[in-house]
């Protein structure tokens, strides 16, 4: 057999190319100059400094809901150690995001019960329903903390714009005094507030400024830059605004375990958890049935009435509150006055305060004269520490299908003020003056 001795040249030749590159080319093994190590004494270590904190809370009922229901970017450990001064506080925490209806419908339920409310990077942005259902929520003295940060995607702003809070697409940084890396900025320049009692030294690990015409609480210092600007300066890190019931803030880190225990930063968590928990709401009818106490004392004022309490307590007991049947009310507490137009006379007092006068015809401040025939009311009275919710209608039967209003939520479409509705059983609408 006969071979091809072309082919028997090419791994010669690949072989002596190499060969030829590497006495051209090659300089020998890098040496590395003999350079003397420094000394262990003089080799800074990072220190995280932590400092003991105590917690100190004011303890009393009440509702934080925190929103999970647009894709938000933390995990639930991360945020173990807020959710605990919160409940340490007497509150309870309820997370959005577990409905499989619509997120306005769950959103604007659960805020009709809650005395606060956290939205921490949600990376998928507010509807306008729903910015209008915070911002009605807050315009009830509800509390809103907003929480973004530098380093991860959020969208915040389609909801903190409504309150005049814009959070800037950048991070803060400080090359010449910071913990560990630049980015780990110190602040130590307060306003006095709630939010700042007690702080001398925080750390933020993922600052962005945050501009606003409310009251900046948190300042960086003037070396501080940021990532958008090209000269350093005194960065906004904290907000209050909305007449102090919106706090924003534009790191998360300091909260998340370890870093919640350096300097100063756990008394933070701790003054954030006061903001949330110290606010008074002012439920208003719309919010039924959670502006009543647990222990609901039901009046009716006629014994035929009594089925319609019934129907009453076990709309109400859908909520975990308990009905009592009463036959004359609490003077210091909360109560349920159902009766008929001729008994209008044992509520007048509830319904005077409000410039309601029921008559031969229904008088109200804020609706035309209306006829009694075929219609209902429903008028909550409100002082300090007291809530009665009056029930008044032509008949047994149009009582009943008010409460089954109630218990549907139907009765908000026929109310005429933040605590009054004059509701026409048969259809929902009020009937005017024949």
């Amino acid at each position: 057999m006969k071979h091809n001795k072309s082919f028997l040249l090419i791994p010669v030749v690949a072989v002596v190319v190499v060969l030829a590159s590497i006495a051209t080319f090659y300089g020998g093994v890098y040496q590395p100059p003999n350079m003397p190590l420094p000394p262990l004494e003089s080799v800074v270590q990072p220190i995280y400094q932590t400092r003991a904190f105590t917690d100190t809370p004011l303890v009393r009922k009440g509702l934080l809901v925190l929103d999970n229901a647009h894709w938000n970017s933390f995990e639930d450990e991360e945020l173990s150690v807020f959710v605990d001064r919160v409940t340490a506080r007497g509150f309870s925490v309820a997370f959005t995001g577990l409905s499989t209806g619509s997120r306005e419908d769950e959103l604007e339920e659960k805020l009709r019960l809650a005395q606060a409310y956290a939205v921490i990077l949600p990376w998928r942005a507010f509807s306008d329903r729903e910015v209008q259902i915070v911002k009605n929520f807050v315009n009830k003295g509800g509390r809103l903390l907003l929480v973004g940060d530098g380093a991860r995607t959020h969208r915040l702003n389609g909801v903190s714009q409504a309150f005049g809070i814009n959070f800037e697409s950048d991070y803060l940084y400080n090359v010449k005094e910071h913990e560990v890396i630049f980015r780990n900025v110190y602040l130590k320049d307060f306003q006095a507030d709630e939010l700042t009692k007690g702080l001398q030294k925080v750390v933020f690990y993922a600052a962005s400024s945050i501009t606003s015409e409310g009251k900046s609480l948190i300042f960086s210092d003037e070396g501080t830059f940021s990532s958008m600007r090209e000269r350093s300066g005194r960065f906004t890190a904290a907000v209050r605004a909305y007449e102090g019931r919106v706090v924003a803030i534009s790191d998360v880190s300091f909260m998340i375990p370890p870093y919640n225990a350096t300097y100063d930063n756990d008394q933070l968590i701790a003054n954030i958890a006061d903001f949330l928990t110290q606010g008074e709401r002012d439920y208003r009818l719309e919010d039924f049935p959670f502006f009543l106490s647990e222990e609901v004392p039901v009046v009716a004022l006629r014994e035929e009435l009594i089925p319609v309490a019934q129907a009453f307590k076990v709309a109400v007991g859908k909520t975990g509150r308990s009905v009592m049947m009463r036959s004359r009310e609490d003077s210091l507490g909360d109560n349920v006055v159902i009766g008929l137009w001729a008994d209008s006379p044992a509520v007048e007092y509830y319904l005077s305060s409000g410039g309601i006068a029921v008559r031969d015809t229904i008088r109200t401040p804020v609706s035309a004269e209306l006829s009694k025939k075929g219609n209902a009311l429903l008028y909550l009275y409100k002082t300090p520490g007291r809530k009665v919710l009056v029930m008044l209608g032509e008949d047994r039967e149009g009582l009943e299908a008010m409460v089954s209003q109630l218990d549907s939520g139907e009765f908000r479409k026929s109310l005429v003020s933040p605590n009054l509705g004059i509701v026409f059983p048969g259809r929902g609408a009020a009937r005017g003056k024949p």
